[in-house]
């Protein structure tokens, strides 16, 4: 099943490469003929298996497929190919949240390694909450080990500038922690479509070399 997703995608942009798309628009002409169709019907058909008719996702390509002007949009290739990514996306997404709490059982202290795992799978939204959450325990241990009172019910960004002005580390690692801090806030409201993955990336590579600096 998640191999005929990779085949299907893979000739999704194959055939968006060969009509020009350039991310908003067909540069060299408008999806048509055969090969369109048969993407088409086989998205559809693969969508109504694995997730069924009565699906949002079904009902959605249905609905394009039916439309009556499908031909002047391109046969609505693109929405169909963005709509097979985001399901393959979403079916990786199940079956890791599936062991996500085994997981954290497991690795315990070692929550970065389910963070770079996520963001490595493009999942880059549970793994900013994920790598925040670790980031945050640190950041309370380290107050505990420097005496700082309420360390535990303190806000974070309260307690990095204790740690900070303490000498705990340096402004460079005050304004990381900030930041980094930020974006799980981000991660956790209702914008969080909005969080850009390549610094959900930086965040967990950071937050993962901070936490072994301190460690030791």
């Amino acid at each position: 099943m998640l191999d005929e997703f990779v085949r299907l995608t893979r000739r999704g942009h194959e055939l968006l490469h060969i009509c020009g798309w350039d991310g908003r628009k067909y540069t060299a002409f408008k999806p048509a003929g055969l090969e369109c169709m048969k993407f088409r019907a086989q998205a559809l058909s693969l969508i109504r298996s694995v997730f069924g008719s009565d699906s949002s996702y079904h009902r959605y390509l249905q609905k394009l497929a039916e439309d009556g002007n499908a031909r002047e949009k391109g046969y609505h290739l693109h929405e169909f190919l963005q709509v097979l990514e985001q399901a393959y996306r979403d079916i990786q997404r199940e079956e890791v949240f599936e062991s996500s709490d085994e997981l954290l059982a497991a690795l315990d202290d070692d929550l970065i390694e389910v963070a770079e795992a996520l963001v490595n799978a493009g999942f880059h939204v549970p793994a900013a909450q994920r790598a925040g959450l670790l980031l945050e325990r640190t950041i309370r241990s380290l107050a505990r080990g420097r005496g700082i009172a309420d360390s535990e019910s303190r806000p974070v960004d309260q307690l990095n500038d204790s740690l900070q002005a303490m000498g705990a580390y340096e402004t460079e690692d005050h304004r990381h922690i900030g930041a980094c801090a930020q974006i799980r806030r981000d991660a956790e409201g209702p914008e969080s479509h909005r969080i850009n993955a390549e610094d959900v990336m930086d965040m967990v590579i950071w937050i993962g070399r901070f936490i072994r600096k301190h460690e030791s």
